[in-house]
């Protein structure tokens, strides 16, 4: 199994929220010591907070204990795929609803992601 795979194991078996970026290679998460989103190298495991400058690797990271008073199991890493998910469902719930004005707005917003999508 890849470093890569085992990083987002490791995230699942503790339930703590990451958004792996597949064209960065990097997987967000929360740091372990400020709950601000850090990001960790998905080849190397590597990782540092820009916050709070603390760094490590996965087994380091594994080795951490979570404070009770820590809230990283809480803390919500923004992942662009979900969102755009919860987006399209709500727009398909509206449609049933108000018929084609919901369906040109929505192709009007895809559209425009589109657009800033290929523009990066």
């Amino acid at each position: 199994m890849g470093k890569k795979l085992q990083a987002i194991a490791f995230f699942k078996a503790r339930k703590i929220d990451y958004y792996y970026d597949s064209k960065k290679m990097v997987i967000a998460f929360p740091c372990p010591s400020c709950d601000n989103k850090t990001e960790m190298s998905a080849v190397t495991t590597d990782w540092s907070c820009d916050i709070c400058g603390e760094n490590g690797n996965l087994a380091t990271l594994i080795s951490i204990p979570l404070n009770i008073d820590s809230n990283i199991n809480g803390v919500k890493i923004y992942n662009p795929k979900k969102e755009w998910s919860d987006i399209k469902r709500k727009f398909t719930k509206l449609s049933k609803r108000h018929g084609n004005d919901v369906d040109t707005l929505f192709e009007r917003v895809r559209n425009l992601v589109n657009h800033y999508e290929e523009n990066k």
